[in-house]
């Protein structure tokens, strides 16, 4: 068996958000989850990673969120969650 075969046949499909429950069952009570990069760039990677971090943050209780990005879009997200009542 080949390493393309055993991916086909360990591969789940991501198509609506309750897809990423496996991942969830996965990730168990741990404190630190990092998300990789692979598809870096496209736009299905941005939107699963979002709800992949919402779930982790309304789910797990998560409060803090690194990410490496652009330095204008970072400082936008930044702006928007330190300028909020409370913050």
């Amino acid at each position: 068996m080949t390493d393309s075969d055993e991916i086909r046949e360990s591969a789940l499909p991501l198509e609506v958000e309750d897809d990423l429950d496996p991942l969830m069952d996965r990730i168990g009570d741990a404190r630190c989850v990092l998300i990789g990069e692979a598809s870096h760039g496209t736009h299905e990677y941005y939107a699963w990673r979002s709800a992949l971090t919402r779930r982790l943050i309304n789910e797990r209780g998560f409060s803090f969120v690194a990410v490496e990005g652009d330095w204008p879009d970072c400082w936008e997200v930044n702006a928007s969650v330190t300028r909020q009542p409370g913050a």
